[in-house]
This record gives structure tokens, C-alpha cells and sequence, in this order.
């Protein structure tokens, strides 16, 4: 389907790689999961990368205001850039270290140690060596106590280079780490040889290295990630562990981190040039822009409302971050934008970024804008209908080779453009070159005039205009032939009524005018023949050979000559003949 709007022609035009010109399209309700996103239209490569980074910053506002987790958020906005493996890649790089970093001693810090039921043990760690104590004999306090089941620790994971700035970027997560139990034997303080269940691992299970770590503690313990500790069930004593749901949780933190490093990566796959301030695709938005003949000027109501959907990336804002209002008088188009400057030129003076400020400036020259659309709009009503009652005809956009200014055909032709008049296009259209070719127009005017058969609407004509032959190629088909006759009749019985009511017209009997009109027709030739005069032929032979003609010539000194029924235009060169004489001598 053709574009039949300027904004559709528009944004068909604007859908080339190089351009960086776009007009916002509208909002599209999407469903996501439960949730309903007033979401961006789904862009690809060919569309302009400021439309495409424009998507890219609305998809992401739509999944934020509905506090969708920070996962969800990126899956949500790739999706609608065509970015999902992109996306992937780059939420996996910041994930992927907890995974390397969640069970390595040297990234964890122990905060304290716990039962099986989730309390905290107070005299499990070693106030002069602050780690766990060692399995020895003695007295309560000095050894280490029973029930040490869990290790609550911090890990602490560095992001400094995947930053989009470099900047510190660090993550602390609190989980707890299960440790593997047994029983023991010791003395205590009298002697008394006792059995306690606790941590087997002799010495501070936190000081061994990655892959001890690995083999002596979560391997047999038989867990895999951060672990969350749940409830009890009725009638058992010791909480149970979760895995997913603790990982899940961290996670979500982590892309939160990393959520403004991903999205910049993924806007440089998007437009690896375009600049990455929030009002880039803004700036893209004129009320005149395309190329050649694909060049679309807006109306000052479309214009308004595509920088408006610009803006939403920031229309929010407190203090905005570019001067909208001053964009907007700026690219109008020429003839409006020079009306509008002769009315007012407050834009050039207006500073103020403050939303409210901004909102009211631009509401302001939205109307000035209208009124000077109108004004611009009038006067071009007006050339045309001078143009009209002038020459009786519309003059047609030219090119300089007398081509109609059509895009799809003569792009190139359009910086030198001029009107001409009927007569000159019929000239130029018949024109042949020195050799005697054919003028180009009359290849384009094939173009231009595309005949479609009246039988089975192909492309050719269903039947040869000179020996009548048809020459349809589907003429044996049923219904083509009398599809064609009809259409031929039609066409036939269609020009005899236009002949007839061009005859009627032209013949107008003086007894068919009404009585006003017989009265002035009588009082102009009664004038008439008081002004004409009787002359001799003048005869060119002096000898008197050669043939005498009379004429008749309008009295000079009489002011009310009938008008000529063409219009002389005094530009034209003129010839004048010597006719006849005045007569003096005739009464």
C-alpha cells in the first residue's frame, strides 16, 4: 500500500540508513507477560538509528514505570529492537561472576555462624583471632561450640570494568553457606569425654582455598549457589534451604547495577555514531525534512505533536535538558518560520529550561505557528486561483527538460525546477533533438500515462488503435471481450454527450435569448452600424490593373468599440495592415 499521507510519505521516505531524520510514530498497547506496555512500534537496521534509539529509550520507560524487576526491564526493550541475543551476552557478563565469586573465601567475608534453626551462635568465633574456633578439649568458650551449622558471609564483587564510565561499582551480597556436620568427641573442662554434633572441618573452613573449599565444604554439604534460609515446617525443628530464590534475588541486584552500563552497550548496537545525550533524538525532528522528491514538509499540528512524542524521554523532568520550545520555532519551514519571526521573536531570547516555562513557551508559538500556516496556506489559494482565472489552466511543478516534477521518475531534476504553461509542456513533449530522437519526456510520459487493458486489466492495450485488431493476450478467456466492448462503449457514448453539450452550447439562437438580452443584443448592432462607414478599395496599380476590394474600417475618434473576443497580450509581436481609407464623401 501506497503512502498516502505527508507523515506516511514521510516516515517511507525517512526509512533509508543515512538519514538521521524521523518522526515519532504512536504508542502501541503490548502485552508483556500480565502486564499491558504502552510501548514503541518494533523498529529494525533499516529504520533511522535516532528512530531506533528513540524505541530503544521509550520500550525502556514503559517496562520501568510498571517496576518491572531490572531483568525484565532489558528483556522487554531488546525484544523490541530486535537486541534479545545482544542483550543476553550483556546481562551474562555481569551475572556471571557471582557465579565465580560466590564460593571463593577471598571474596567472602563470614559475619557469623549459625544452628540449624537459623540463631546465631555468639562464642563460635574467636574474639583474638576472629575466626571460627578450633575443635579442642576444654572448657565452654574455649573450644568450639556446638550446633555450627551455617556460615552467614558477605561477598563482595568488583564491576569497575564494566562500568560505561569506569566508575567504582561494587557489590555486597549477604547469603548464608552451609557447612558440612558431624559428630565429635572431646574433654571438657573435668575430663569427661563428650559428644557434640558440629562443623568437622578442623581450623577456619573460610582460610582454605577455592577448590578446597569447593571439595571439603560444598560438595559435601551438596549445594550449588547462595543459599536463603526458609521456615521450618510444622513439627521439625531445622530450617530449610533455597537456593533459586536467593541467587534470583542477587541477581536482580547485580543488573540493576550494571541496567545503565547494558543499556548504553546496547544503544551503541543500535547507532554506534549517534550521540547518547537524552535530547539526540529530538534534535532529529524538523517540520520540513526528506531529500529530493521525497521532501515532506508537516503541518505545524503534526509537527507539534511528533516533537512532543520526542520528548517523553524527559518531559517529566523538573529542569529539562534541552531548549524544546526554541527547537521547535527554528525549523519550521521557511515560509512559515520567516512569518513567524516577523511576528515575534521571543525564541531567540528564551533560556529557561524549566518544564513549566518550556510547556508554556511552546504552547505559545504553537498558536503563533498556526496563524502563520494559515496566512502562508491563503496566499498560495490565491496564486493559484490568479493562476487559474489568468491562463484558464493550473500551471504543473516543472523540471528544466519540461518534465513534470514527478520523485519515482527524475529525482535528480528537482533543483531546477520552473512553472510552465500548458503550450510549452504540449512543445516540450513532442520536441525531437537535432537527430530527430524523441524528446525524454516522451519515454516518461509513458510512464506516467500507463494504459491497462479494458478486458482483463493488464498491463497493454486490448486492442491496436490503428487496425483495430485485438491484441489482448487473454482475449479467449471468458468475460474478457465483452468486459472490453462495454468499457469501449462506454468511453464511445461518453465523448458523443461531451461533442453534443459542446454543440449546444455554441448554438444559442437569438430567439431563444430572453427579452433583457434580445434588447442589448439589438442596442449593440444598431451602435455598431452608426459607427461603420462605406470605402473605396484602394487599387495598388496606378494604371488601374489589378482587383479592387471593399472594406470597412472602425471610426477612430469613437470610444465604445466592441471587445475582442481574445485577450492580446502586448508582449506578443504585432503586424499592421493597411486595409482601406476613410471615405469623407460618403454621408
Amino acid at each position: 500500500m501506497s503512502a498516502s499521507t505527508p507523515l506516511e510519505r514521510g516516515l517511507k521516505a525517512l526509512t533509508e540508513k543515512d538519514s538521521g531524520l524521523f518522526i515519532p510514530k504512536k504508542l502501541e498497547v503490548v502485552k508483556y507477560g500480565s502486564l499491558s506496555l504502552n510501548a514503541y512500534p518494533e523498529v529494525d537496521h533499516n529504520s533511522p538509528a535516532a528512530e531506533r534509539v528513540f524505541a530503544l529509550m521509550i520500550n525502556k520507560q514503559a517496562a520501568e514505570s510498571q517496576y518491572c524487576d531490572p531483568a525484565s526491564v532489558i528483556d522487554f526493550y531488546a525484544s523490541r529492537v530486535g537486541l534479545e541475543s545482544h542483550a543476553r551476552v550483556a546481562v551474562a557478563q555481569w551475572t556471571s561472576r557471582l557465579k565465580e565469586k560466590w564460593a571463593d573465601p577471598a571474596n567472602l567475608t563470614v559475619l557469623s555462624y549459625h544452628s540449624a534453626n537459623g540463631n546465631a551462635i555468639a562464642d563460635a568465633i574467636d574474639p583474638a583471632t576472629g575466626v571460627l574456633r578450633e575443635i579442642t578439649d576444654g572448657a565452654a568458650g574455649t573450644r568450639r561450640p556446638a550446633g555450627v551449622r551455617l556460615a552467614l558471609v558477605r561477598c563482595t564483587i568488583s564491576y569497575d570494568d564494566l562500568h560505561y564510565a569506569n566508575d567504582p561499582t561494587t557489590l555486597n551480597a549477604e547469603y548464608f553457606i552451609p557447612l558440612p556436620v558431624g559428630t565429635i568427641t572431646f574433654n571438657n573442662a573435668l575430663g569427661v569425654a563428650t559428644n557434640r554434633v558440629t562443623c568437622t572441618i578442623n581450623g577456619d573452613p573460610f582460610a582454605l582455598t577455592k577448590e578446597q573449599f569447593k571439595t571439603q565444604v560444598l560438595d559435601p554439604v551438596g549445594v550449588s549457589g547462595p543459599v536463603k534460609l526458609k521456615a521450618a515446617d510444622v513439627g521439625v525443628t531445622d530450617c530449610s534451604f533455597d537456593e533459586q530464590t536467593k541467587a534470583k534475588e542477587i541477581n536482580n541486584r547485580i543488573i540493576g547495577l550494571g541496567s545503565e552500563s547494558i543499556f548504553r552497550k546496547l544503544r551503541e548496537q543500535l547507532a554506534p555514531t549517534f550521540s547518547s545525550t537524552p535530547h539526540s533524538t529530538v534534535e532529529k525532528i524538523t517540520m520540513s525534512f526528506g531529500e529530493g522528491g521525497n521532501k515532506v514538509d508537516l503541518t505545524v499540528l503534526e509537527y507539534h505533536r511528533a516533537l512532543m512524542r520526542g520528548s517523553q524521554t524527559f518531559l517529566e523532568d523538573p529542569q529539562w535538558p534541552f531548549n524544546l520550545a526554541a527547537h521547535f520555532a527554528n525549523n519550521l519551514t521557511p515560509a512559515i518560520k520567516a512569518k513567524f519571526q516577523n511576528k515575534t521573536k521571543h525564541h531567540l531570547t528564551f533560556t529557561d529550561l524549566s518544564r513549566d516555562a518550556q510547556l508554556r513557551a511552546i504552547d505559545t508559538y504553537l498558536g503563533i505557528a498556526i496563524e502563520m500556516e494559515k496566512e502562508v496556506n491563503s496566499v498560495k489559494v490565491l496564486v493559484r486561483d490568479a493562476m487559474s482565472d489568468t491562463h484558464n489552466f493550473c500551471a504543473q511543478l516543472m523540471t528544466h527538460l519540461g518534465v513534470p516534477l514527478n520523485p519515482s521518475i527524475n529525482p535528480s531534476e528537482t533543483d531546477t525546477s520552473t512553472f510552465l504553461s500548458a503550450a510549452e509542456e504540449t512543445l516540450r513533449r513532442y520536441a525531437k533533438d537535432d537527430a530527430g530522437n524523441k524528446h525524454k519526456y516522451e519515454e516518461v510520459s509513458k510512464v506516467v500515462r500507463e494504459i491497462l487493458c479494458w478486458g482483463c486489466m493488464g498491463k497493454h492495450r486490448w486492442r491496436d488503435p490503428h487496425t483495430k485488431e485485438i491484441i489482448c493476450p487473454n482475449k479467449d478467456k471468458p468475460g474478457v471481450m465483452e468486459r472490453a466492448k462495454g468499457k469501449h462503449k462506454e468511453y464511445v457514448d461518453s465523448l458523443k454527450e461531451r461533442r453534443n453539450g459542446w454543440i449546444a452550447k455554441k448554438k444559442v439562437k437569438f430567439s431563444d435569448l430572453p427579452a433583457n438580452q434580445k434588447e442589448k443584443a439589438r442596442a449593440m448592432i444598431l451602435k455598431e452600424a452608426s459607427t461603420i462607414v462605406s470605402a473605396n478599395a484602394i487599387n495598388p496599380n496606378t494604371e488601374g490593373s489589378g482587383v479592387s476590394y471593399p472594406t470597412y474600417s472602425y471610426s477612430a475618434t469613437n470610444g465604445n468599440v466592441p471587445p475582442l473576443p481574445v485577450q492580446i497580450d502586448n508582449k506578443l509581436p504585432h503586424i499592421t495592415i493597411t486595409l482601406g481609407k476613410l471615405d469623407l464623401s460618403i454621408e
